[in-house]
């Protein structure tokens, strides 16, 4: 017995126009050799506003202020909802703009969505991850993100031997899929938004929210840049802000499990002197004090562009974490006391 299986492909992209036209050009290409435009929309959001229209059929583009990922799949979402009458869409990928995809991972996964048990129907479908540089290399299959220390699901495994493909779809306690390449129901879609984190651990978030173990599933995947390559130092701010906010929400940590995971966080890039990493790590926590009304308050695109532009040192590092393990002190249980999260 088979579902009738509409897939909305929501992409968020930020001044990649390089990488992203090679997914789009690949997909307008797909589509003229075999209509896919029937069981499948694309949808890209772009928050530079800076690309045109032009791919064909299924394709659209809307530009959209910088609201970063999370708001850019916020924005997705709303227009998938908004063209049900079109386009009934029935499950809604997130995906990076700067990937490779290969059509038949699109396929596999309609195919699998239309023979899926009913029992199975609003579970998530994780897509793995392989790395740029070694393609055969399963960088992740799923995640579990153990209070922000994250362990991958078949992590780092080379898919040329035998002993790693016996066991590919085996899922032992996932908890969420990226947003590299990551499959909701659109019933869960419909009624739940992205928290405005602006970038990273919104995918950790959503997941968590949803509940239950990704379904995972061979050749449904994409290629990517694997994270150990990336430096941005303003990363180290989202890192610091939202891991910290996504324990308190669930209730994973406690107070002093908090102050601790972060002094263990910057007294990592200290010793290794990366001054400038360590002092957007401590901002990002005395953000995270403001509370999450105070993210969701301010414009995320803006402060995003007058966060690019601070500076840290040794010397200004040495005050600034002293300061923040103090307001932590006062004002963890004023901002957050009583904010219905699990733990208080």
């Amino acid at each position: 017995m088979t579902r009738e299986i509409k897939i909305s492909l929501v992409i968020c992209t930020y001044k990649r126009r390089k990488q992203l036209q090679q997914i789009l050009n690949m997909l307008q290409k797909e589509n003229e050799r075999e209509k896919w435009n029937d069981w499948l929309q694309v949808i890209v959001i772009d928050n530079a506003s800076e690309l045109e229209a032009g791919y064909g059929d299924g394709i659209s583009i809307y530009h959209n202020r910088n609201t970063g990922g999370s708001g850019g799949f916020g924005r997705g979402i709303d227009i998938t909802i908004k063209r049900m009458d079109v386009f009934p869409t029935t499950h809604v990928v997130f995906m990076d703009d700067d990937v490779v995809l290969q059509m038949e991972s699109l396929r596999r996964l309609y195919a699998f969505l239309s023979f899926m048990k009913e029992e199975y129907a609003q579970e998530v479908i994780a897509g793995r991850m392989f790395g740029m540089d070694r393609p055969c290399m399963q960088y992740t299959a799923a995640e579990v993100w153990n209070k922000g220390d994250i362990r991958h699901i078949g992590g780092n495994q080379d898919m040329t031997k035998r002993q790693f493909i016996w066991h590919m779809n085996e899922n032992e306690g996932g908890e969420y899929g990226g947003w590299w390449f990551a499959c909701f129901p659109v019933e869960f879609v419909k009624e739940n938004r992205p928290l405005p984190f602006f970038l990273h651990c919104d995918d950790v978030e959503y997941g968590l929210r949803h509940g239950g173990t990704p379904v995972i599933l061979n050749g449904i995947q994409v290629w990517h840049e694997i994270y150990e390559y990336w430096k941005a130092p303003v990363l180290a701010y989202y890192d610091s802000r939202n891991r910290a906010l996504v324990n308190h929400l669930y209730g994973l940590c406690d107070k002093e499990e908090i102050l601790n995971h972060w002094i263990k966080n910057i007294s990592f890039y200290h010793v290794r002197r990366e001054y400038t990493m360590e002092y957007y790590a401590i901002i990002g926590f005395l953000d995270f004090l403001k509370g999450m009304e105070w993210a969701g308050r301010i414009d995320a695109g803006k402060y995003h562009e007058k966060l690019r532009r601070k500076k840290g040192n040794r010397v200004k590092n040495a005050l600034m974490w002293r300061l923040a393990k103090a307001f932590f002190r006062i004002n963890y249980s004023r901002t957050f006391w009583g904010s219905g999260s699990k733990n208080g």
